[in-house]
């Protein structure tokens, strides 16, 4: 958990939703992840001074939405997983930054 309680945790998803409304479309643990990935890019911005791995975060984490707010290509893209044929994992197509 980013938070000690989920309560704050749910504050904190509720703030950061409100200026990336794209996040509403990730599933709850992606959203939890998702926030992981934030505090760590923010923390190397303020160390660094160096916007790189924040913009990284925001867009990687934008894409993945954008393809969890398509239910048709998720449904496509999780049967295709289940083929013996082809195999596809969402991750692979847009990867959690680290």
């Amino acid at each position: 958990m980013l938070i000690d309680d989920a309560e704050s945790e749910m504050n904190l998803v509720g703030v950061v939703t409100n200026r990336l409304p794209w996040m509403k479309s990730l599933p709850d643990d992606d959203q939890r992840e998702f926030l992981k990935d934030l505090m760590k890019a923010v923390e190397a911005f303020s160390e660094k001074d160096d916007s790189t791995e924040l913009r990284n975060c925001l867009d990687a984490w934008r894409n993945t939405a954008e393809i969890w707010a398509d239910p048709e290509l998720v449904a496509e893209l999780q049967e295709e997983s289940h083929s013996d044929e082809y195999v596809v994992d969402i991750d692979e197509l847009v990867p959690i930054p680290e």
